[in-house]
């Protein structure tokens, strides 16, 4: 610490240099005549004092800003231990910059140069501290890719259009001749881009959008100076993409047309101002673009005679079923059975909840046999399906899905006896070859049987084979098959309900009174009883009871169940 002690020696050779006048330290009055330029009193003579003839130097010997702190000094906007002032610590794995206690950087961030970074897609240090990249060249994943480009390119991206402020505008390009330098973090797909320069005339929020292209496509934000990607989207209005990002008056980005394949490209610009509750504002109102027609999917896109808004796509209205254009096919009453088709050249008249995309579909009436819980699955298709049930008197949606375990759908549905519901076979954006299986299961019968009020009581049981419809809340993750027992309370007391001498890893619960009761207990396993289950509750006399023999995960096997009066 070189630079600290010259400062206490200068420091202190200033302190001897002030002890002139009779050991008296800065704080001294003269008389005329008395404590001359060498040092000495005239004739002699001392000075006068005023009340004290020592004090101590409350002066900063320290240079450059620098603040002395005990004895040394110190730069206190960067000293971790007098960070804005002395004797101010950070705390372990914190910095001082700037004169603030700044935490270490989050994950996968790097302080470089007294700031958090991101490594993986900063400029500046692309991969590591201070590692820039070209002009043009832009980071992406920790590596300087792109230059090449004839002209140098901009972030890296050889092909750029600019373009002029005005709101709203649409270009149309082609990425059909362009390079592939750039990849888009939200598909990661490597074809041809087409980069647009768009600065904002006015402080607001933009929407930039490729409605009307004729590929799948893509859209990513990039910040003019670090090149970064700020925003990226895939599919929002069914294959077309659209971003929205605040941009203050005079700020320019860089808007990249990108996508799975190449093509003709629409890039539309317009601002929107900021709307509650996932409104959109549309010529100064407030609109839902999923269901307004006069700007259906986005603002001043009508529907046209005879259509609606549906989840914003323009649909027929037409008088079937559900607002069906075709009649249902009628497969009855028969389960288990599998009907097959394709739907390759179908009407798309209906669009699915949960995907919200377009996809030709076809139509099916089903009237339950039995009331019981009903399986509706499209295992063993051939494109990405989408299943829809509805019911066949209100109309509601009981189900939807789009992949279940891989592309195919699976929606399971609880119906009454002679219950009708609507099965619509839908895609993804696709069509093509399908299979639809319709099965049930007969509703299991809750309590599986009535243990009465006298205590001690024990019963058997088996599990193997029996129907899961609970979920104990303990253990959250079962499957298991379960059964189901009443039991009162004869007398107020403690009461304790074990599965010991069962055959299997066992789950006991206690609900209160009927089977859709609340929890009152659940026990897994008893300790240093094995997999075997313990509950103790209080009851009541006459409190009625449902005690629910379950499994772990999928286990079922033999089990006993005993009561007993504590």
């Amino acid at each position: 610490m070189l630079r600290a002690s010259f400062a206490a020696v200068a420091f202190f050779t200033l302190t001897l240099a002030g002890l002139g006048c009779e050991n008296t330290v800065l704080v001294t009055r003269c008389s005329d005549g008395e404590c001359g330029g060498d040092g000495e009193g005239a004739a002699g003579a001392g000075p006068t004092t005023t009340s004290t003839t020592k004090t101590t130097t409350t002066g900063n010997p320290c240079t450059g800003g620098e603040a002395y702190c005990n004895g040394t000094c110190v730069d206190t906007t960067s000293d971790p231990f007098n960070c804005g002032a002395c004797g101010n610590p950070c705390g372990p794995g914190v910095q001082c910059i700037d004169s603030q206690c700044v935490g270490a950087c989050g994950d996968s961030l790097l302080l470089c140069n007294g700031q958090c970074i991101d490594p993986m897609f900063d400029q500046q240090h692309c991969g590591g501290c201070f590692q820039p990249c070209n002009f043009d060249e832009f980071c992406n994943f920790g590596f300087c890719e792109g230059g090449g480009c004839e002209d140098g390119g901009i972030c890296g991206i050889c092909d750029t259009a600019f373009l002029s402020s005005n709101v709203p505008q649409s270009v149309t390009g082609t990425n059909a001749n362009a390079e592939n330098n750039f990849f888009p973090s939200c598909t990661g797909t490597s074809i041809p881009e087409v980069q647009h320069v768009f600065t904002a005339p006015t402080a607001g929020t933009y929407q930039f959008d490729t409605i009307g292209s004729t590929f799948d496509t893509s859209l990513s934000l990039l910040d003019p100076f670090g090149c970064f990607e700020m925003q990226c989207n895939d599919d929002t209005f069914g294959v077309d993409a659209m971003v929205q990002s605040f941009l203050q008056a005079g700020q320019t980005v860089h808007i990249v047309v990108d996508g799975f394949s190449t093509g003709t490209y629409q890039l539309n610009i317009s601002q929107v101002d900021q709307c509650m509750g996932g409104l959109t504002n549309c010529n100064g109102d407030c609109v839902d673009t999923l269901t307004d027609t006069d700007n259906c999917g986005f603002c001043n896109n009508p529907c046209g005679f005879n259509e609606s808004c549906q989840m914003g796509f323009c649909q027929t209205n037409c008088v079937g079923p559900c607002g069906a254009c075709n009649t249902p096919i009628v497969i009855g009453s028969m389960v288990p059975q599998t009907v097959s088709g394709n739907t390759t050249g179908a009407p798309d008249h209906l669009v699915p909840s949960c995907t919200g995309q377009l996809g030709p579909e076809h139509y099916y009436s089903f009237t339950a046999p039995t009331a019981g819980s009903y399986i509706f699955s499209t295992a063993n298709s051939a494109y990405d399906t989408v299943l829809t049930v509805l019911s066949g008197s209100s109309c509601a949606e009981l189900g939807c899905n789009d992949d279940f375990g891989g592309p195919t759908s699976r929606v399971t549905a609880t119906l009454a006896q002679g219950q009708l519901v609507y099965v619509i076979v839908d895609g993804k954006n696709t069509s093509g070859q399908y299979n639809l299986l319709v099965n049930a299961t007969p509703t299991p019968t809750c309590p599986t049987s009535n243990l009465g009020n006298v205590v001690p009581v024990t019963v058997s049981g088996s599990t193997i084979g029996a129907t899961n419809t609970f979920v104990p809340s303990c253990v959250p993750g079962s499957t298991a098959g379960e059964n189901t027992y009443t039991f009162t309370a004869p007398v107020t007391a403690t009461y304790e309900m074990n599965t010991f001498g069962s055959g299997y890893d066992t789950v006991l619960s206690v609900l209160g009174a009927t089977c859709t009761g609340a929890s009152l207990a659940c026990d897994d396993d008893t300790p240093g009883m094995g997999t075997v289950s313990q509950i103790f509750v209080n009851l009541t006399a006459g409190q009625t009871v449902t005690v629910v023999v379950d499994g772990w995960a999928q286990s079922s096997g033999s089990y006993v169940l005993n009561i007993l009066q504590q």
